[in-house]
């Protein structure tokens, strides 16, 4: 029997939800965003550890201030799970 990687199991339907909507997003979706549609940090955070995301952090100017920003997007690992697991209600 051969031990499945993280990549090839169920997505659990929030899981595919973020995925779905950083897979959607072509330069990622903003971590503040992620958080006001009802992602939480644990889930956010599960999902970044698991390898399915990364977190890109940049910096921005704007009115002479500093800001930083964290863009959230899908790794290849998190496009393979999407692509390898039907969606629920599905036929697998």
């Amino acid at each position: 029997m051969v031990a499945l990687g993280s990549a090839a199991r169920p997505l659990r339907g929030e899981l595919r939800r973020i995925l779905t909507a950083l897979a959607d997003s072509h330069s990622g979706e903003l971590h503040s965003a992620l958080l006001a549609n009802g992602v939480t940090r644990s889930m956010l955070s599960a999902t970044i550890r698991a390898g399915y995301a990364v977190a890109v952090k940049t910096v921005i100017r704007a009115g002479g201030k500093t800001i930083p920003i964290s863009h959230v997007k899908i790794t290849d690992a998190g496009r393979q799970a999407l692509l390898l697991w039907p969606k629920s209600g599905t036929a697998a």
